[in-house]
C-alpha cells in the first residue's frame, strides 16, 4: 500500500448513490446474473429423495415449465471450491467448498474436471435433452441443471441441506427456499422463477475490505455493501466519520475494491460490476472524485477482483481474470492514455480468482494467479524480454483455492502464500539465485483455513500472515528475520456469526498492527500495539441495505 496521500478533504465529498442490483443471499446462482430461470422440479419429489431430497432442477424460463429452453446455456460456479470429481456419464460436477461442504451441478457438459473453481467462473454448458433414460447425461429428456448442496464433502451423502439463509445457502436473487414452501405440483418450490443477482452482505465468496493511512494521520477503510463502495475515516481529532457512500456503477459492484496511489498522487479505486465491466474512480486533492469511469469489458466479463500497480516507467497497469479463464492487462500512460484490454494468456484449464501483481527488485513485473487445475502460475515482464507467458509454479495435494498473496521480503525474495483445499497455508519462495523452494506447508488451524491470506509487514522486518478459518475465527502466523522462524498459528478470536471472506491487515506509522474483517454484515477491527497488546474486536458498524 502506497502512503503519503493527503486526504483531508476526501471525507466531505459524498457522491450520490446509484441503486445497485445486489440481493440478499449467500451464494451466486449457477448461471449468469441477470438471467431468469425457474424451478422445474423442487424438493422431495420424483427423483429428489434421499441424498437428493433438496435438489433443484433449474430451467431457463420464467414459466416454471419443464421444457428444453436451457439446452446449451452457460453454467457458472456458484461458490469457490475444489473439484472433487466429474462424472461424465451424468454430467455431474462435484465441488468441495469451505466449511467441509459440497455442491453438485449435474447434467452439464463441464469444461472443468479437476482443480479449483471461482464463484462466477464459467464451468460448462447445459446438455441437450436425452430421451433415452439409459444414455448420458440421464436428464429425463429435459435440458436442466440439477443443483444441490450438502453439509459434508463429496456430494450425494445423507447431509442434505436446503437453499436457505439458515444454512448459509440462499441463492442471490431467489426466495429463501426453506425445507417447506409453495409447490407448483412438482415438489416444494417448483414453478418458482427468479432472476439471478449479485449478492449483498451474506455472500460467501472471497471478499475483503481495504485500508491505509494518509499523510495527515487519518485511517481510511473501504468496503463494498449492497453493490456500492463505502468509506469510513478515522482521524486523531475527530474519531470515525461513519460510513460514506461512494456510489456504484454497472448494476452494482462484485468482489472487492482495489486501491492504488498513482505516481501523480491520485487515489485510484478499481471495481468489477454485475455487467462484467471494470470501473475506476479517481480522487485528487485538486479535483475531488471523478465519479465512476467505465474501463471496458472482455468476453464474458471478469471474475474475482482486479489488481493494479504503477510500473517503473510511471504507467498504470491493471490486471484481471476473465470468465473465459484468460489473464488480461490494461495500461495507462501519460502519452498514450488507455491501451484497451490485452490478452496475457490462458493456462491450467482456465485461470481463476484474483491476480496479484507486483514489481520485484530487478524491475521485472510479476503477475501471480491461480488456475482451475489447482496450480499457481506466474507471468513475468521485463524491459529487455517482454512477457514470459504463464509459468507453472506447481501445486499441492488437493490443489489451491482462493487467491494468492505475494510480497517481496527485505532480502529481495519473492514469497507466495495460498490456501489449499485441505485448509493448510502454503508458501513458495523465489530467491535471488533464481530458483523456487517449492511449496512449503505452514500448517492449518480452526478446522481448516479458508479464503485468501493477507500479509502485513512489521517495522521490525517480520511479516504476519492473517487468514480466516472454517470455525469463523481469524488466525495469525508470524515469521521473524532474527532467527525465530515461524511462530505457528495464533487464534485471534471471532465475533457473532463468524468471519467470512478474507481479512485485510497493515501497519500504520505508529507501529500498531490493524486487522479488518467482515462478519454478520458489519466491519470489525482488531488492533495490536506494543504498549497495550490486542484491543479485541471492535465493531465499526454496517452500511447499505444488506450490510457488508
Amino acid at each position: 500500500m502506497t502512503l503519503g496521500l493527503v486526504l483531508g478533504s476526501l471525507t466531505g465529498l459524498i457522491v450520490a448513490s446509484t441503486p445497485a442490483a445486489a440481493a440478499d443471499g449467500n451464494i451466486l446462482p449457477p448461471f449468469s446474473t441477470g438471467e431468469t430461470w425457474s424451478v422445474c422440479e423442487g424438493y422431495n419429489h420424483g427423483t429428489h429423495t434421499g441424498t437428493s431430497a433438496y435438489g433443484l432442477d433449474l430451467v431457463k424460463n420464467s414459466s416454471g415449465s419443464c421444457d428444453n429452453s436451457s439446452s446449451g446455456a452457460t453454467v457458472k460456479a456458484p461458490i469457490d471450491g475444489t473439484v472433487y470429481y466429474y462424472q461424465a456419464s451424468y454430467g455431474n460436477l462435484c465441488v468441495n467448498i469451505a466449511g467441509g461442504r459440497s455442491y453438485t451441478l449435474t447434467h452439464i457438459n463441464s469444461s472443468i474436471t479437476s482443480g479449483s473453481v471461482t464463484a462466477g467462473q464459467t464451468v460448462g454448458t447445459v446438455f441437450a435433452a436425452q430421451p433415452d433414460p439409459n444414455l448420458p447425461p440421464h436428464n429425463n429428456n429435459v435440458a436442466h441443471i440439477h443443483f444441490q448442496m450438502w453439509s459434508a464433502p463429496g456430494c450425494y451423502n445423507s447431509s442434505v441441506m436446503p437453499f436457505d439463509s439458515a444454512d448459509g445457502a440462499r441463492i442471490c436473487g431467489a426466495p429463501d427456499m426453506t425445507s417447506s414452501g409453495p409447490s407448483g405440483g412438482n415438489g416444494t418450490w417448483s414453478g418458482t422463477p427468479f432472476t439471478g443477482q449479485n449478492c449483498g452482505s451474506s455472500y460467501t465468496g472471497d471478499r475483503h475490505p481495504v485500508a491505509f493511512t494518509a499523510a495527515d494521520g487519518s485511517l481510511n477503510v473501504f468496503a463494498n455493501s449492497s453493490g456500492d463502495l463505502y468509506q469510513n475515516v478515522w482521524s486523531p481529532s475527530s474519531g470515525w466519520t461513519g460510513w460514506i457512500n461512494r456510489s456504484s456503477a454497472g448494476g452494482g459492484f462484485t468482489g472487492s475494491p482495489f486501491e492504488l496511489t498513482a505516481a501523480d498522487g491520485s487515489l485510484n479505486f478499481f471495481e468489477y460490476s454485475v455487467n462484467g465491466h471494470l470501473w475506476q474512480n479517481v480522487w485528487s486533492s485538486s479535483g475531488g472524485w471523478t465519479g465512476w469511469i467505465d474501463r471496458g469489458v472482455v468476453s464474458g466479463g471478469f471474475v474475482g477482483s482486479p489488481s493494479a500497480l504503477v510500473n517503473t516507467d510511471g504507467s498504470l497497469n491493471v490486471f484481471g481474470v476473465g470468465a473465459n479463464g484468460h489473464l488480461y492487462q490494461q495500461v495507462w500512460s501519460s502519452s498514450g492514455g488507455w491501451s484497451g484490454w490485452i490478452d496475457r494468456g490462458y493456462a491450467g484449464s482456465g485461470l481463476t480468482g484474483s491476480p496479484y501483481a507486483l514489481i520485484v527488485a530487478d524491475g521485472s513485473l510479476n503477475v501471480i494467479v491461480s488456475a482451475a487445475n489447482g496450480h499457481v502460475y506466474d507471468n513475468v515482464w521485463s524491459s529487455s524480454g517482454g512477457w514470459t507467458g504463464l509459468i507453472d509454479l506447481g501445486s499441492v495435494s488437493g490443489g489451491f483455492t482462493g487467491s494468492p498473496f505475494v510480497h517481496v521480503n527485505t532480502d529481495g525474495s519473492l514469497n507466495i502464500f495460498q490456501v489449499n483445499s485441505g485448509g493448510h497455508l502454503w508458501q513458495n519462495v523465489w530467491t535471488s539465485s533464481g530458483s523456487w523452494t517449492g511449496w512449503i506447508d505452514r500448517g492449518m488451524a480452526g478446522g481448516g483455513l479458508t479464503g485468501s491470506p493477507y500479509v502485513a509487514y512489521s517495522p521490525d522486518g517480520s511479516f504476519n500472515v492473517i487468514v480466516n478459518a472454517a470455525n469463523g475465527h481469524a488466525y495469525q502466523n508470524v515469521w521473524s528475520p532474527t532467527g525465530g522462524g515461524w511462530t505457528g498459528w495464533f487464534d485471534r478470536g471471532s465475533v457473532t456469526g463468524g468471519f467470512a471472506g478474507s481479512p485485510f491487515a497493515f501497519y500504520p506509522p505508529d507501529g500498531s498492527l490493524n486487522i479488518f474483517d467482515l462478519a454478520n454484515g458489519h466491519l470489525w477491527h482488531d488492533v495490536w500495539s506494543s504498549s497495550g497488546g490486542w484491543s479485541g474486536w471492535i465493531d465499526h458498524g454496517t452500511a447499505g441495505s444488506s450490510g457488508f
